[in-house]
């Protein structure tokens, strides 16, 4: 990293936050979880991927979880997106509402900022005869996408777009709307594998805002798409939660309130999927992380040789709550204290 990215690092280590540019190098205790993720990176390269949950309270870390996996996956060749779902604009059981928004934050292998553009760049660039131009020739009388990349990379630019970018499904809750959205974004995993990425993951965070649809017809609606979501063939569904689901699920499949074939085949299988929480930070990772945010400053920053943050770590270990925001904070003010002021020519 250069000094200029980690000064960047910094300042959002001041607020408490590990900017994505970071997260490999500063977080710590996900050596147990590691055999875990390497396990189901394994999985979707022989093409077996399986849905996993993150799971985990406010302030617990799960965030920081999620762009862990988001940055590990990018360095093994899987293209990720993210997607912050809410009862309204994006909605669990409305697919054809966030399609776009997956696209919009798709990040590829290799490849600098993220969005349509490096889909269209892919699209404008593919070879006759390579892998993805023969999955576009053979999914053309399936797939709308598989459509809209020939037309685009053929010069029929603005109309493609619209569905490449997902425009053409999102002013409308109409069923048939939904159904397309879910075989497009399967449509857009199967492509980005034609192209060489072993996959694409999409991280679902904040699911348990399926309490946010009151009736039960709306979350018969989600667990379906869910359901769905977790057996796409091309793409590695993350779902990101808390506790509050697990209760809403066992509500719903206790009381019979769900009788549609698809979102009780959610509700049996759901628990049933593996589950990665943050690690849990106690003192010797409060040590560590310290450490090499330490060690970070260090490259930006002259510090004196005999800084010591075991007093900051110490008093972080006895609060009762150890959110690891706050020994972020903390460590970066302490380090700011203690810097040497810089030296002005008169």
């Amino acid at each position: 990293m250069s000094v200029r990215e980690n000064r960047r690092a910094i300042r959002s280590l001041r607020v408490g936050v590990v900017p994505t540019s970071h997260v490999l190098q500063l977080s710590v205790g996900v050596g147990p979880l590691q055999g875990t993720i390497d396990s189901e990176i394994d999985n979707i390269r022989a093409g077996k991927q399986r849905a996993i949950v993150v799971s985990g309270e406010w302030g617990t870390g799960k965030s920081n979880l999620l762009s862990y996996l988001r940055e590990y996956a990018l360095k093994r060749n899987i293209a990720v997106a993210y997607l912050n779902l809410n009862g309204r604009s994006a909605a669990a059981n409305h697919p054809q509402r966030f399609y776009h928004k997956i696209v919009a934050d798709l990040r590829l292998p290799g490849a600098k900022g993220k969005g349509l553009a490096g889909v269209l760049y892919i699209a404008r660039n593919v070879r006759p005869q390579s892998d993805s131009s023969r999955w576009v020739s053979a999914n053309l009388p399936y797939s709308e996408l598989a459509r809209a990349l020939k037309a685009f990379s053929s010069g029929y630019e603005y109309s493609s777009t619209h569905v490449i970018s997902g425009v053409d499904l999102a002013w409308a809750d109409y069923s048939y709307k939904r159904d397309k959205a879910i075989k497009r974004i399967d449509d857009l995993g199967g492509f980005l594998k034609s192209v060489g990425f072993a996959g694409l993951m999409i991280q679902f965070d904040e699911l348990e805002t399926i309490a946010q649809l009151w009736n039960v017809i709306s979350r018969r609606g989600a667990y379906r798409t869910l359901y769905r979501l977790s057996n796409l063939k091309n793409v590695w569904s993350i779902f990101a939660t808390t506790e509050r689901l697990n209760q809403i699920l066992d509500y719903d499949r206790r009381f019979g309130k769900v009788s549609d074939y698809e979102a009780q085949k959610f509700l049996d299988g759901y628990f049933k999927h593996p589950v990665l929480r943050p690690p849990t930070l106690n003192l010797q990772l409060g040590r560590e992380l310290a450490m090499r945010i330490e060690g970070l400053y260090r490259s930006v920053y002259p510090l004196p040789a005999d800084v010591t943050l075991a007093e900051i770590v110490e008093r972080w270990d006895r609060m009762p709550f150890k959110n690891p925001r706050r020994l972020i904070r903390h460590t970066i003010d302490r380090l700011d204290r203690v810097r040497p002021e810089p030296l002005h020519p008169l």
